[in-house]
């Protein structure tokens, strides 16, 4: 990424025994290209396939219907675990303060594309 400019080095670091980092800022062309990106993503809506639907579309009635209840049920509950643990790192980093209440917005949405909703307990 630095090569393409979107960010400069300004240090490098070590802490303790760990390896060393290199802490990067976003330069004025990074804000730039990120502006336009976020601009994008509000613009733009996305309605590409889905895994899901192309495979139950192509289940067909020829299908074991308790074989494809089965996935489904393994499915649901897969989003539910991913849902759930999106809520525990949420509501770890607002009581830690590492985000705000934008930030937890954004990460409560993807636990509504994840699994159940559940209310936030955020306050956002």
């Amino acid at each position: 990424m630095e090569a393409e400019s979107p960010v400069e080095a300004v240090r490098t670091e070590r802490v303790g025994r760990r390896p060393a980092r290199t802490i990067y800022a976003i330069t004025d062309e990074g804000r730039l290209e990120l502006s336009m990106l976020r601009e994008q993503a509000t613009r733009i809506v996305h309605l590409g396939p889905d895994p899901l639907g192309v495979s139950l579309s192509f289940a067909g009635d020829g299908g074991d219907r308790e074989e494809l209840a089965s996935w489904l049920r393994a499915r649901r509950d897969s989003c539910a675990l991913a849902a759930a643990q999106l809520e525990e790192d949420r509501q770890r980093m607002v009581a830690r303060g590492q985000m705000g209440p934008l930030q937890a917005a954004v990460m409560y949405r993807g636990q509504l594309h994840a699994g159940p909703a559940r209310p936030p307990r955020c306050g956002c």
